[in-house]
C-alpha cells in the first residue's frame, strides 16, 4: 500500500497543474456517471426498431441527418459516385456484395483473425475467441486489460467499432436492396439495447468510441434515403450519436494517450458535429475537434514528416486521419491551412518513399491491424487506395502513379470524378520513387532503380519512439528487404498487445538485427512501456550514382556491465545486391546472434557451408530467387523455425537464417543478399575475406546473359582494367556483354588510381561509381554525408 502510495506522488510530482486537474474533472465526472447509476439503475433503451420489421410501402424517407448535414463529396452526389466507381473498379462491386452478404449472416472481420461469427443477434459485450463475457457496469470499473475477464479487447472492440457497417451502407448505394439497410438497422438496434451510454466495455476507449461514431456517421449517410429507416431509429440513433460526443469531448486522452488516441478522438467530434450539427453542442465539438488536430500535428509529425512514435502502422493512422479532416473542412465550408496541407503532403513523402512494388509498406514498430474507415477491401499494410486518395486531394501525380488501379477510396471521398483526375495525374508524369533519408524520424529507405529492379529496404535508426514509448519495438537498426518479387526479410510484427508474445515479438529476437547475451536492446516494462530505452543514429549517407549507402550505430547494449558497441553499413550498389556489415566491439567477451527472419512462404536451403561461411538459397512457389551469403568469423550457421505476425492477431510460421558465435573483443558479420529476379546475370562471384572465392548461382532458368558479376569483399587491391585500380572494403563489378568490367561501385575506398586527393589516404568514408565507356572510365566520388537531425 506504502509503495503504490509512493508511486502515485512521484508521478504527481512529474505533471503540471493543467494536467492534474485535467484528471481530476475526468475522475469525478467519472464518479458522477457512477452515482447517477446507483441511484437511478442502468437506463433502458427504447422499444426496438426492428430491422426485420417490412419496409414501408410509403414513399415517405426518414432523415437520419439534419437538413445542414455536410459530408464527402462521394456521398453528396452517391449515384454518380456509384456509376463512377463501376468504370473505374468493375470488382469492387462483386465484393462489396460479398462482404456485405457474410456481414447480413452474422460474420464479421475482425483484424486477422479473418472473418468471425458473432452471430445475427450479436452479443456485443462478450469475446467470441475467448467465449468470455465483459461486466456490464460502468465503463470505469471494467479492467479490460484482464484478459482472464474479457479475453482480448483488441477482438471485442474490434466488431464494435461497426466498421462493416460501411460495408452494408455501400451494398445498399450499389444495388437499392433494402434487406442490406435492414441487416444495418437490425445491428444498431441491437447494439443500442445492450450498450446505454457509460454501461460496459464498448465505453472505456474514448477512441473507441469515436471510431464507432465515425462509422455511424457513414452509415448515415451511406443509407440515407433508405426507406426502411423508422422515425423511431432515426430518433435512437441520433440520442446515441449524441451520448458518443458527450463521452469523448469528457473523457479526451489528452495526458492518457496523446497519440493517435487523442487526434482520432478529436476527428470523431469534428464528423459528429458535421454530420450532425442539430445537436446541441455540435458547434462547441467542432471548434475543438479542429483545434486538437490543429495543435497535435506539429507535436505529431516530425519536421521531415516521420510520425513521431516511429511506427508504420501508425503512422499511415495519421495520414488518414488529417486527409479526412482536411476533405470534411471542406465539404462543410472550412479550409485549412499550409500547417495542413503541408504537413499532410510530407506524411504521404514517407508513405510514398515506404511503398513497395506490390503497394504494400514494411510493418516498423507496433501493428494494431485497424483501418480508420474501411472504404476498400485491403489489409492495412496495403498502401494504394490511401495513396490514390492522397493524390487527388493533394493534386499529385507521384501518389497517382504509386496507387495505379486503386480508385474505390479516392470515390467515396473525393467524389465522381476522382478517377478522372487519377487518370490525368498520372498522364501528367512523375519521377520514379529514389532512396530517401528521413533523418528526425531516422527512417532510411533505399531502393532498385524502377527500371532494372523491385527491390526496396527499410532501415530503422532514429529514436526509440515518444511519449512513453508504447508502440515502439526494441529494432534499433534492423532492417526489412523487399526482394525477390516480394517480402523477403520482415519484422516479425506485432502479434498482440499483452501477456508474454506482447514482449516477445517487440524484442530484438524479433527482428533482423544482433542480439547480444540474450538481452534487447531495450528492456520492456509493461504492455506499452520500457524500463531501458534505446536510440539509433544514423553516422553517414549518401545516395548517389546509382548507390546507396548506410552507416549508423546505437546505444541499447551501452547499459551492460561490459558495453558493447553496435556498428552496421547497409550497402545497395546496384539492382538486385544488398550488403549489411555489422560490427561489434566490447572490452569483454559476450554470446551474439545475428538474425534474418523470412517473409512466410519462403523456403531456405543450406547450398553450401564452410569455415567462415555458408550459401543459402530462398525459395518463392518452388522458385530461387535469392540467394544468402553469410560471412562470420567462426560461430555457427543454421536455419532455425520461427514465427511472424503479418497482421495482428495471427502467427505464422517460418525460418529464422540465424548465426551464433562469441563476441571476442571485436566482431565482424557480412550478410549478402543477391536478389536473382533484379540481377541480370546468372550467378555473382564472391572474393570473400581470408582469399576465399565462392559462387552464387541463380536460378536454373535464369535468362540473364553475359558474363558474371563480381563482388570484392575481401578489402584487397583490384585491378578493374583501362587504368583503374583501387582497394576499398567493397566493391561490386558489373560486367558489360564482352564479360570486361563496365561499372564498378565501391564503398570504404582507401586507395584509386583516378585520383588523390578526397581518394587518397586511410578512410572507411570515402565512395566510388566508375563508368567504362571507350576505354576510359567516368567517375564519380563522393563521402558519407552527414546527417542533420
Amino acid at each position: 500500500m506504502m509503495r503504490s502510495l509512493l508511486h502515485a506522488a512521484r508521478k504527481a510530482r512529474r505533471r503540471s497543474p493543467r494536467e492534474l486537474w485535467t484528471r481530476a474533472a475526468q475522475r469525478a465526472l467519472a464518479a458522477g456517471e457512477r452515482g447517477q447509476l446507483l441511484v437511478f439503475g442502468t437506463p433502458q433503451g427504447a422499444p426496438r426498431a426492428m430491422g426485420t420489421a417490412p419496409v414501408r410501402d410509403s414513399d415517405t424517407v426518414v432523415r437520419l441527418t439534419g437538413p445542414n448535414s455536410a459530408f464527402f463529396p462521394g456521398l453528396a452526389a452517391a449515384d454518380r459516385t456509384v456509376e463512377a466507381l463501376r468504370h473505374a473498379a468493375p470488382a469492387d462491386e462483386a465484393a462489396v456484395l460479398d462482404r456485405a452478404a457474410r456481414v447480413a449472416s452474422g460474420h464479421v472481420p475482425v483484424l486477422g483473425h479473418g472473418w468471425i461469427d458473432i452471430g445475427t443477434d450479436p452479443d456485443w459485450h462478450r469475446e467470441p475467441l475467448a467465449g468470455l463475457r465483459a461486466p456490464l457496469q460502468h465503463w470505469s470499473r471494467i479492467p479490460y486489460l484482464d484478459t482472464r475477464l474479457v479475453g482480448d479487447h483488441k477482438v471485442l472492440w474490434e466488431f464494435n467499432r461497426h466498421q462493416f457497417f460501411v460495408t452494408l451502407g455501400q451494398a445498399w448505394r450499389y444495388t437499392g436492396d433494402e434487406r442490406w439497410a435492414e441487416s444495418w438497422i437490425h445491428y444498431t438496434a441491437s447494439w443500442l439495447d445492450q450498450n446505454p451510454a457509460r454501461v460496459g466495455v464498448n465505453w472505456a476507449s474514448s477512441l473507441e468510441v469515436a471510431y464507432r461514431a465515425i462509422s455511424w456517421c457513414w452509415a448515415a449517410r451511406l443509407f440515407a434515403g433508405s426507406r426502411a429507416v423508422s422515425e423511431i431509429y432515426s430518433d435512437r440513433l441520433r440520442d446515441s450519436i449524441h451520448a458518443h460526443g458527450r463521452h469523448v469531448a469528457r473523457y479526451l486522452s489528452t495526458y492518457f494517450s496523446p497519440n493517435t488516441h487523442l487526434t482520432g478522438e478529436a476527428l470523431g467530434l469534428f464528423y459528429i458535429a458535421v454530420t450532425f450539427p442539430e445537436l446541441p453542442q455540435a458547434a462547441k465539438w467542432r471548434a475543438l475537434g479542429a483545434e486538437i488536430l490543429e495543435a497535435e500535428l506539429p507535436r505529431q509529425v516530425h519536421r521531415d514528416g516521420v510520425y513521431f512514435e516511429q511506427a508504420t502502422q501508425y503512422h499511415r493512422y495519421t495520414a488518414e486521419i488529417y486527409l479526412h479532416f482536411l476533405l470534411l473542412s471542406e465539404a462543410a465550408g472550412e479550409a485549412r491551412g499550409e500547417r495542413i496541407t503541408g504537413t499532410l503532403h510530407r506524411l504521404f513523402d514517407v508513405l510514398l518513399a515506404l511503398t513497395r512494388a506490390d503497394g504494400t509498406m514494411p510493418l516498423i514498430g507496433d501493428d494494431d491491424g485497424g483501418r480508420l474507415v474501411q472504404l476498400d477491401g485491403d489489409r492495412p499494410d496495403q498502401l494504394r487506395e490511401l495513396l490514390s486518395a492522397g493524390a487527388v486531394a493533394l493534386n499529385r501525380p507521384d501518389l497517382a502513379v504509386a496507387g495505379a488501379g486503386a480508385a474505390t477510396m479516392s470515390t467515396w471521398l473525393s467524389g465522381p470524378d476522382a478517377p478522372a483526375r487519377l487518370a490525368l495525374l498520372a498522364e501528367s508524369g512523375a519521377p520514379a520513387p529514389t532512396a530517401q533519408a528521413f533523418s528526425r524520424g531516422g527512417l532510411y529507405v533505399m531502393r532498385d532503380p524502377a527500371s532494372s529492379g523491385t527491390g526496396h529496404a527499410a532501415i530503422d535508426a532514429g529514436p526509440h519512439g515518444a511519449l512513453s514509448f508504447g508502440h515502439s519495438h526494441a529494432d534499433a537498426l534492423a532492417i526489412e528487404l523487399y526482394a525477390g518479387a516480394g517480402p523477403l526479410l520482415v519484422d516479425s510484427g506485432t502479434l498482440a498487445y499483452d501477456g508474454a508474445k506482447r514482449d516477445a515479438y517487440r524484442s530484438t529476437a524479433a527482428h533482423n538485427t544482433v542480439e547480444v547475451d540474450g538481452e534487447s536492446t531495450c528492456l520492456p516494462g509493461a504492455s506499452f512501456k520500457w524500463r531501458t530505452v534505446a536510440d539509433a543514429r544514423c553516422d553517414g549517407w549518401t545516395a548517389e550514382a546509382g548507390l546507396t549507402w548506410f552507416r549508423g550505430h546505437h546505444d541499447g547494449y551501452a547499459r551492460l556491465e561490459l558495453p558493447v558497441a553496435h556498428r552496421r553499413e547497409v550497402v545497395h550498389p546496384g539492382s538486385g545486391v544488398w550488403i549489411v556489415t555489422d560490427r561489434l566491439s566490447s572490452p569483454g567477451d559476450h554470446r551474439a546472434v545475428l538474425r534474418w527472419h523470412l517473409a512466410a512462404g519462403i523456403e531456405a536451403t543450406v547450398v553450401e557451408q564452410w569455415h567462415g561461411g555458408c550459401l543459402i538459397a530462398l525459395s518463392r512457389a518452388m522458385r530461387h530467387v535469392a540467394t544468402i551469403a553469410l560471412i562470420a568469423e567462426g560461430g555457427a550457421f543454421a536455419l532455425e523455425p520461427g514465427e511472424i505476425s503479418p497482421q495482428f492477431g495471427i502467427a505464422t510460421a517460418t525460418t529464422i537464417v540465424t548465426w551464433r558465435g562469441e563476441l571476442r573483443r571485436d566482431l565482424r558479420l557480412q550478410s549478402i543478399v543477391l536478389d536473382w529476379t533484379s540481377l541480370a546475370v546468372p550467378a555473382v562471384t564472391l572474393h570473400l575475406p581470408g582469399a576465399v572465392v565462392r559462387q552464387a548461382a541463380g536460378p536454373s532458368d535464369h535468362d540473364g546473359r553475359g558474363a558474371q558479376s563480381v563482388l570484392h569483399a575481401g578489402g584487397d587491391e583490384v585491378d578493374y582494367g583501362a587504368g583503374l585500380r583501387a582497394r576499398s572494403d567493397l566493391a561490386w563489378v558489373e560486367p558489360s556483354m564482352g564479360g570486361a568490367a563496365d561499372r564498378v561501385a565501391a564503398v570504404g575506398v582507401r586507395w584509386c588510381t583516378l585520383g588523390a586527393g578526397p581518394l587518397a589516404g586511410d578512410s572507411a568514408d570515402r565512395w566510388l561509381v566508375a563508368t567504362l565507356a571507350k576505354e576510359a572510365w567516368s567517375t564519380r566520388a563522393g563521402t558519407l554525408s552527414p546527417v542533420d537531425y
